[in-house]
């Protein structure tokens, strides 16, 4: 976990940063950020789940750009060098949601993307009569078949995840109203699907 590998960095310097080169420290340190940020993600992850499972957390809905909220997810998670990345969404697709949560729920779904091994990410999104439909497909190595039935319960991770992303995303989804749900796609890859009601649609 993110908590115990920012322990044993810790330990490491402490017992050896007498010894180590400029590089070696740097490289230990940028490490220990790193996971710092994750163990800062997780717990806020966890807290803003139980939040929002007992009707705690401060969902503001409102009229949102698809978007906007995706280019804002890709603007502050970009995408690793020499992986593309492919954008098909209207201007005009706009729903009834949080901005902010929305925009978190698309940062969770690329990062899961960009550490799956792909070589290219395809964002999309199409209207319906009453809703959008939004899709992130990647090309990687898809999700295991032993941890697709619980892939959005808490604590359901793979080795890279918290196994708290995916569970916190579809319940703010439909916090929404919405929906989210996970397909496979051949040969390989992973595609997440979220269903929104548009807005100012009756």
């Amino acid at each position: 976990t993110p908590l115990a590998a920012v322990s044993g960095l810790i330990s490491v310097l402490a017992q050896h940063s007498g010894s180590m080169t400029e590089e070696q420290l740097a490289d230990t340190l940028t490490t220990l950020q790193r996971q710092g940020e994750r163990a800062r993600v997780l717990v806020d992850n966890l807290l803003e789940l139980a939040q929002l499972q007992h009707g705690h957390l401060d969902i503001s809905l409102e009229e949102v750009a698809v978007r906007a909220a995706i280019e804002s997810a890709l603007a502050s998670h970009p995408a690793p060098p020499g992986m593309q990345i492919e954008l098909h969404m209207t201007d005009d697709a706009t729903v009834r949601a949080d901005a902010r949560r929305l925009t978190q729920v698309m940062v969770t779904l690329l990062t899961n993307a960009y550490g799956s091994g792909a070589e290219r990410v395809r964002v999309e999104g199409a209207l319906m009569q009453k809703q959008v439909l939004i899709r992130v497909e990647d090309d990687g190595r898809g999700v295991a078949p032993e941890l697709r039935a619980g892939l959005f319960e808490p604590f359901n991770r793979g080795p890279e995840g918290s196994g708290l992303g995916l569970a916190l995303g579809r319940a703010l989804i439909e916090s929404f109203g919405g929906e989210m749900w996970h397909e496979s796609v051949e040969p390989s890859g992973a595609r997440f699907n979220i269903r929104l009601p548009r807005s100012g649609v009756a």
